[in-house]
Parts: structure tokens; sequence; C-alpha cells
């Protein structure tokens, strides 16, 4: 453990190389102008006020940090313990799937998830050494910079006092958790990183002394972005072999899942058309797990109802789904549940994780709603899970799992 005082140098390089991965993250064109439906425009405008170098008391502390509620997720830490932090439920089942890889299992381990003290997420805003520039960032951005820096301060401190055995990260661009990854790599702490989603280019690279990632094309990409990542492992999140896509013959419930950053408008219009399409078509939507609602503008009534849970209860619910270049894609299809994908529901780009080229997913964006049946059986065939299995099923899961047991065992051996 490296004993470093807060305001050294490599606090200040630790702060800087945060800020510039999220950054780069979060500034991509298709983040510009988005406020997280947890944030409000006055969190954008105390973003703003920091930004801009304001000095500020406790008494302004306080109420940019009971504002912001950035550093909710933060983790208590424990000396001499694994941290694990894994701050959604689907972090929480790639770490889980992992830590019980180890021989003794860690099936009751705690994600520690919003439970350091208030005190301490105060303490982190003091935000020491805080002299970036952000004026000419979207204000979006500005608070992902001022919470990763607060949370470079809180974990700096907390390693200083009482450094975990080990760091096992679920992921790699939000503020909390790129913070959490920069300060274990300067602390000398141990740090595994698990993929838990589909990556595609815009990445940030890879830092961890193990990369647990989801198949060879994942390596790929992030061979392709950089980093200094020491070893990585590949265990596919799929089994051996997916489920046959089972296309019905009549498409009566209809599932939509939204992005993050939806596109409000073409939504709806997906919506409208498929009401006037089908007449007694149901629509179910999905929001993504980080926002965890509906946004304002998209129209909830009798024929379309809203769903947060479990994928496989959602891909239970619906014949067919309509996406946009999610990572869940391959989750709904190795559920059996015939995909859609729409470049119009949001912001991204076109086929961002590379689905539609490879030809996994079926391309209906100049589809007509009429012809979809048919497309659906006809693009759905045998030809089509062999793709499938060749591109996202592990062709041997259990040397996977031998392969990664060892890995975590030579770089963790205090975990149990």
């Amino acid at each position: 453990m490296t004993d470093l005082n807060e305001n050294s140098a490599n606090f200040e390089k630790t702060a800087t190389a945060v800020q510039s991965t999220l950054v780069k993250f979060w500034g991509q064109q298709s983040y510009q102008g988005f406020q997280a439906r947890l944030l409000s425009g006055v969190t954008a405008s105390a973003a703003t006020c920091i930004g801009r170098g304001l000095k500020y008391n406790l008494v302004s502390k306080i109420t940019w940090a009971l504002l912001l509620m950035s550093l909710r997720n933060l983790p208590r830490i424990e000396k001499g313990s694994p941290l694990v932090f894994a701050p959604t439920a689907t972090n929480v089942r790639a770490v889980q799937r992992v830590l019980e890889l180890l021989q003794d299992g860690v099936a009751e381990f705690d994600p520690c998830i919003g439970s350091a003290s208030i005190w301490s997420r105060l303490s982190a805003f003091k935000l020491r050494g805080f002299q970036h520039d952000l004026r000419a960032l979207d204000p979006f951005v500005r608070i992902q910079c001022v919470t990763g820096h607060a949370a470079v301060s809180y974990f700096w401190n907390a390693f200083l006092k009482c450094p975990p055995s080990s760091v096992v990260v679920a992921n790699d661009h939000s503020p909390i958790s790129v913070a959490l990854m920069y300060v274990s790599k300067e602390m000398g702490v141990p740090l595994v990183y698990v993929q838990h989603a589909p990556v595609n280019d815009n990445y940030p690279e890879l830092i961890a002394d193990l990369s647990i990632l989801f198949d060879q094309h994942s390596l790929d990409i992030y061979s392709a972005i950089g980093g200094s990542c020491r070893d990585v492992a590949i265990l596919s999140p799929f089994d051996p072999v997916g489920r046959p896509v089972a296309v019905q013959h009549s498409l009566e419930c209809w599932g939509i899942l939204l992005s993050r950053v939806p596109d409000i408008a073409g939504v709806s219009t997906v919506i409208r058309d498929l009401k006037t399409r089908f007449s007694s078509v149901r629509i179910v939507i999905r929001p993504h797990p980080a926002v965890g609602q509906v946004p304002d503008g998209i129209m909830i009534d009798q024929k379309v109802t809203v769903h947060s849970g479990p994928m496989n209860e959602f891909a239970r619910l619906v014949d067919v789904v309509v996406a946009p270049g999610s990572g869940a894609i391959a989750e709904l299809l190795h559920e059996g549940t015939p995909v859609i994908y729409r470049s119009d529901l949001d912001g991204v780009g076109f086929d961002p994780h590379g689905l539609v080229r490879d030809g996994i997913v079926l391309d209906g964006t100049n589809i007509a709603l009429s012809d979809i049946p048919q497309r659906l059986c006809d693009f759905y065939d045998e030809d089509w899970h062999a793709r499938l299995s060749q591109k996202l099923d592990a062709q041997d899961i259990k040397s996977q799992e031998r392969v990664v047991r060892d890995k975590l065992h030579a770089l963790l051996d205090v975990l149990p």
C-alpha cells in the first residue's frame, strides 16, 4: 500500500486521469445535451457553478451534496477485506457468477453499495485541488467530472486509513467506478474488472490487473482501444448453446427496449405505428436499468405498460422486441425471443455493437410492420442459430471457468 498524502502529485495525477476518462466517454456526441432522469436542471446549475471555479463553504457543500446525490452508491470499506463494487442488478449478476468460481464460493458476498456514511460522502465534496476548467463541457459531463473527483477524494482517504485486500468492479465508465479503479491502481491494490455488457470502441481502456471479458470479440475491441491491463480471461455469460428463437404466428404483444438516451420521437413513432397497424396490440416498455423509468413524452395507456423486472421475465411477456443498439439484444436472443433492431430509437449511431453487421439481429429500421412476421421467420432460421453460436456462445465453458478460477486465485489469494 502506497503511503501518499492527498495533496501529493500522485493524487492530482489520479484525479486528472479520472477526469480525462470521464470526459472522453460521457463527452461523446450521443450524450450531448443529455440530462439523466435522476438529475435535475438544478443539478446541472450546480455543476456549472463548480465548473466556473466558484468557491463554496460548508453550507454550499451540504446543499450540493444533497442536490447531486451522485455519491449515493459509495461503498463502505473494511480493512483487509475485498471490496466488491457492483452498483446495478446487472453488475451484481456479472460479479456473482465470477466470484462463485472461487473454491469456497462467495455466494453471500455483499456489494456494499450505498453504505458509506453521510459524513464520508459530504467530506468527499471538499474537492481539494479541483482546479480543472469545465466551462466548455456539457453540464451533464461536468456532473460526471465533479462526481468522479469527489469519489477519488473519498477512496484516496479511505484506502490510506483502511485499505481493502482487493477490489472487484463490474462497471468501467460510471464516475465512482472509474475513480475506484484508478485509485486502486495508484495505491497498489489488486484490481479485477468484470465485463457486464457488450462493449464498443468508445469504452475506456482496460487498466485492471485482471479483466474478465465476455469473448474474443470484446478482447479485440479493448485491444484496439489500448490500455495497460496486465492479464485477461474470457468467460462467456451465455450457455454453450442458446435457445432457438421462436417466432409466433401472431405477434400480439410487442416489447420495446429503451436505451439510456432514448429518442423520444422515435419511440413514440413506433408505438403509434404499432397501434395503427395492429388494433389489438399490447406493448410492454422496458426502461434502461440505469434510469429506471420511462421518460416524459412517451405516453403510457391501456395498451402500453411498463416492466422494469429481470430480462428473462420481460422476455416471457412478449412475442417480439423492438430494440436500439443495446447489449440486452444478445440476452433476449438467448432467451429465445425474436428481436428487431431499430436505429431510430436512440442517438448513439447505427449498430454500435456490430450485431446487425454480424447477422445476429434483424435490422427492421426500414421494414414495414406488415412484413415483420415473415421477415422474422426468414431471418431467425438454422443458419442464424449457427451464427449466434459461433459469435456469442461459449464453445467450452468449463475450460473458461477453470482458467478464470486459476487467475483469480493467483491474483486474489486473500479472497475466500
